[in-house]
């Protein structure tokens, strides 16, 4: 069964119970539940890939449903075969079906890069990071969300002991909410840490970043959308820099690095780019 098909399948069985309407694209299908102000936008690889004007088209449709209340979720068709338990998950936390903890009947402790990496990978759709700093949500002594920090980067324009430092990852335990859990986090760093500031970014595929400008978070930019390599038979997508040597071995001098991947089976593919934030904590004046 094509991904595109088994993604409506599931989501018709998932959630009968609500009125929506279906729109059909060049480049994947639109499922759109005006009650929830919620469109979940399935992006076909091989249909995108048929044009250089698909990334505009796309980026135009999400934007023009956002400026009338819609939030509309991105889901690339190799996310869905790569990850589909996690895109499920995160589809029931946005259509509010997922089970809840409250933040006040958890604790804060410090946790271990292991400890982490293995909750990101299970829990959260991007690949962990470097991290300086670590923390977790525990519920009943069970790891239940997790979030991670930079090291603080000096900017003496803003004065003389001014740090800034980014929230790299948040992730809770897929197909649970952790109600107040972001915010315990955020405040038991600034507890300890003592930042001047906190910057983060707000993926533009699945966020439209009202739950940072819940917490004092304010907007600073757009950035542009991010291309990938993507691999069909494998699903897995690389920067444009860090493709493994051995995909490269092969690749003889005259022949350029998009030549060479497009004729074995790479595809271009895009993120809708990233929503910019940052919260003052202590502006050191």
């Amino acid at each position: 069964m094509p991904a595109i098909d088994s993604f409506f399948q599931w989501f018709q069985t998932s959630f009968s119970s609500f009125k929506s309407v279906f729109t059909e694209y060049a480049f994947g299908k639109l499922i759109l539940f005006d009650e929830k102000k919620l469109g979940f936008l399935f992006v076909e690889i091989d249909s995108f890939s048929t044009s250089t004007n698909n990334l505009n088209d796309l980026i135009t449709l999400v934007d023009n449903y956002r400026l009338n209340g819609i939030q509309t979720v991105c889901i690339w068709e190799d996310v869905w075969q790569l990850k589909q338990e996690l895109v499920k998950g995160r589809i029931n936390t946005l259509i509010g079906v997922s089970k809840r903890i409250h933040g006040r009947a958890t604790k804060v402790r410090k946790i271990t890069k292991p400890e982490l990496e293995s909750f990101l990978l299970e829990n959260h759709l991007q690949n962990p990071t470097q991290a300086k700093f670590k923390y977790g949500l525990f519920h009943q002594e069970k790891l239940v969300a997790v979030c991670s920090f930079s090291a603080g980067t000096p900017m003496p324009k803003r004065g003389v002991n001014y740090k800034s430092y980014e929230l790299i990852r948040f992730a809770s335990l897929s197909g649970y909410t952790v109600v107040g859990g972001l915010s315990k986090l955020l405040k038991h760093f600034i507890n300890e840490v003592k930042p001047s500031d906190i910057m983060t970014y707000a993926d533009r595929d699945w966020s439209i970043g009202k739950s940072y400008e819940k917490l004092g978070f304010k907007f600073e930019t757009i950035t542009e959308p991010q291309f990938f390599w993507l691999s069909k038979g494998s699903w897995v997508r690389y920067y444009p820099n860090r493709i493994p040597e051995e995909i490269m071995a092969e690749k003889e001098a005259d022949v350029t690095e998009e030549a060479y991947l497009l004729s074995n089976g790479f595809v271009k593919v895009y993120n809708t780019g990233n929503i910019k934030y940052r919260l003052l904590v202590d502006d050191g004046k």
